[in-house]
């Protein structure tokens, strides 16, 4: 908003120019008149049943087929044909091929032939659900559109059925082509499963369950006895703990199981091993298991039965009937420790092979799964399918689709151009214009206009910045002298006190007063500073070192027949040359004559030894030179003053150039304090209206409590 404010003008003059135009456009534009016609679509009687195949029932959708039709309209087919029926109609009409068509009072004049590029300018079409078609023709001629919108709803119509047809025996040749590429893939799945079954060593998928479930039924025999193991090995710690706790032992005599129980034990599990893998690889009721199974009795009956007769006798020790029983119970867990921890060493080792042996089942039994159910998605589709190919046959037997003519164009009304919303699109599309000419004008402009762009794109401290003081020529240009009270003279002591806040920290007594380019004022920003700062009291000498274009002298109305140069050459002293001016405490030392070597003479010693005079004689030393960049004369007094303050012009230079200015005098090895901006113009619409609409509301209020 403030870039627009600024640039205010120019919105107005683009808005005023686009406002003007696009009335005039507006104005001249010719009426279009509409014509429309409507056809109504017949759909078939069919069982529907592609609306249950989900890759094809988008195909056959009613919102589709208006869609379609929609489009058919606006197809360069219809087009073609709407223009050679139409030329051939007028053209028997107006047999010149170039005279007004005048029926029906029909406005304007039209060119024959007509092509099929001005009759889809012309059409348009739209779907409404369920069945009807709007077709939709304009035209600056009235009865052309209502020519076009019927002649397009016959083309339709005929279009219609021809491409019934053709597209009832294409979907009856899809559906069977798709049908025998499905019939290929179920016989490809079927060998490929039969060749999985081969490789795999299975003559069968139960086989092939049957070989896993015998596995799993292994490994839980093998978790069974590690549990019986941990258990074993619980109870005979827990015994042991408890033996420790009893007294001195006594030694007698026991019986228990002979270790040759061990023996048959490890028959016994040997052939629940033989019996569970016989289990997995026959039949129940096949001779090799039934055999296993009748071993495995009888050798767990021989394990009873020598369990209960051979015993043997073996030394323990007891202090008390406690500790004997005891020991035997420890004895006992011992026992069955050992025989669950051979249980299931024996089952592991089996397990291990095994598993072995079986690594690749699970994968290979998902990879038949995998298969298995390709083949029934494959036959699921293949039904599908053929439900499609009788539908598709009953459809091709039947009539084709057909389509009607609803309603009949009969007279063109206009529809455009609509003036009052064109007139608004035409204010708003000046306006959005005027906006972005602004903001592309803002963006594209790098000169300084503001303190903001001053610090963001030159990288240099801003001090303040002086209004305009508007046309001004010589002495007048003095404002702080002439007119102490006005807005322009306050942004000046507001520079004064800026200055001196910026160099607390290095009092300055020699300041020097530069500008990029000619023309921003710096001679006058020079003069006004002293004036300021003299107010205060102060003694302050104004030195013009601009040996090229001296101008100091001309705005204090003095002669600069003798002046620094006199000096520099030792043609006079110092303290003849200083000319009193009209502001107390104020001292001029004029350029003088202009010399061949300015930049010579500004760099000598002689130079200095003056600034250092002038020290001694004043509080302040204010040096106007020439421009940075027009000559390097400011480059030869830098190391000889304590600061430097830029003067930038608003609106003039580009921040590149305050940018090289900057770089110039860092390189010279100036103390550069900072940068004012000069001569801003002060309007409603600046960011420094405030200050100056408070500061010019005082100097009024003064000039009214003296009246």
């Amino acid at each position: 908003m403030q870039v627009v404010q600024q640039r205010w003008k120019l919105v107005a003059f683009i808005v005023i120019i686009g406002i003007v135009g696009g009335t005039v456009v507006v104005f001249q534009l010719p009426p279009v008149y509409e014509a429309s016609s409507l056809v109504v679509l017949q759909q078939p009687q069919s069982p529907g049943t592609l609306d249950r195949i989900p890759m094809l029932a988008a195909s056959s959708g009613q919102g589709m087929a208006v869609q379609t039709a929609a489009n058919l309209v606006r197809s360069n087919v219809v087009a073609s044909q709407v223009a050679r029926r139409l030329n051939a109609k007028l053209a028997a009409r107006s047999p010149s091929f170039a005279s007004p068509l005048s029926e029906g009072g029909m406005e304007g004049s039209m060119r024959l032939p007509l092509t099929h590029l001005d009759v889809l300018k012309a059409l348009s079409a739209e779907g409404v659900q369920p069945d009807q078609v709007f077709i939709r023709a304009r035209s600056t001629h009235r009865h052309l559109a209502v020519l076009i919108a019927n002649e397009a709803a016959n083309v339709f119509i005929e279009e219609r059925e021809r491409e019934t047809r053709g597209q009832v025996s294409e979907r009856y040749n899809a559906v069977v082509e798709r049908l025998n590429e499905l019939d290929k893939e179920v016989r490809r799945l079927d060998e490929k499963v039969a060749k999985f079954l081969r490789d795999a060593g299975m003559f069968s998928e139960e086989d092939f369950k049957e070989r896993l479930r015998a596995f799993f039924e292994l490994r839980r025999v093998r978790e069974e006895s590690a549990a019986a193991m941990e258990a074993a090995n619980a109870e005979l710690g827990k015994l042991m703990q408890q033996l420790k706790k009893e007294g001195k032992i006594q030694y007698f005599k026991v019986r228990q199981e002979d270790p040759a129980l061990r023996g048959l034990q490890e028959k016994v599990d040997q052939l629940e091993i033989d019996y569970i893998k016989a289990q997995a690889a026959y039949q129940p009721d096949a001779d090799e298991v039934l055999n296993l199974k009748d071993q495995l009795d009888a050798a767990r009956k021989q394990v009873e039965a020598y369990r209960k007769k051979r015993q043997i006798e073996v030394m323990q020790a007891e202090v008390n009937p406690a500790y004997a029983e005891l020991m035997k119970a420890a004895s006992e867990a011992q026992a069955q420790f050992l025989l669950a921890q051979a249980r299931y060493q024996r089952f592991s080792a089996a397990y291990a092979e095994e598993l072995r042996r079986l690594s690749n089942l699970p994968g290979q039994f998902q990879q038949l799964s995998d298969l298995r159910r390709q083949v029934e998605a494959l036959l699921q589709m293949r039904a599908l399918l053929l439900s499609r190919k009788l539908d598709a046959e009953i459809e091709k037997n039947a009539p084709p689709k057909r389509a009607t003519l609803g309603d009949r164009a009969l007279v063109g009304k206009v529809v455009a151009p609509r003036k009052p919303q064109l007139l608004l699109g035409v204010v708003a599309l000046s306006l959005a214009l005027g906006v972005g000419a602004a903001l592309m004008s803002h963006w594209t402009d790098t000169r300084i206009h503001t303190l903001e762009d001053l610090a963001k794109s030159a990288g240099v401290a801003p001090l303040g910045f002086i209004p305009d003081m508007g046309r001004c020529d010589g002495a007048q240009q003095l404002i702080t002298f002439h007119q102490p009270r006005s807005p322009v003279s306050e942004a000046y002591r507001a520079l004064r006190s800026t200055l001196r806040y910026a160099t607390m920290d290095r009092p300055v007594r020699t300041l020097l007063v530069t500008s990029a380019t000619e023309g921003e004022g710096k001679t006058v920003t020079a003069a006004n500073l002293a004036v300021s700062v003299a107010d205060t009291g102060k003694r302050v000498v104004l030195v013009d070192a601009d040996l090229r274009r001296p101008s100091q002298h001309v705005l204090f109305e003095r002669e600069r027949t003798a002046g620094l140069t006199t000096v520099l050459a030792g043609d006079l002293e110092l303290s003849a040359v200083l000319l009193r001016t009209d502001v107390e405490n104020l001292l001029l030392l004029p350029a003088g004559p202009t010399p061949p070597n300015p930049s010579e003479l500004l760099e000598s010693p002689q130079m200095e030894a003056v600034l250092q005079q002038l020290v001694e004689r004043s509080d302040m030393v204010i040096v106007d030179v020439p421009p940075v960049l027009a000559v390097m004369d400011a480059c030869a007094l830098t190391t000889k003053v304590d600061a430097v303050m830029l003067v930038v012009r608003a609106g003039k230079v580009t921040s590149d150039l305050i940018t090289q200015a900057v770089q110039i005098l860092q390189h010279a090895r100036g103390h550069l304090v900072g940068a004012v901006l000069n001569r801003v113009k002060v309007t409603r619409r600046s960011p420094y209206h405030h200050y100056y609409a408070y500061a010019e509301g005082t100097r009024r209020q003064r000039v009214r409590q003296r009246r």
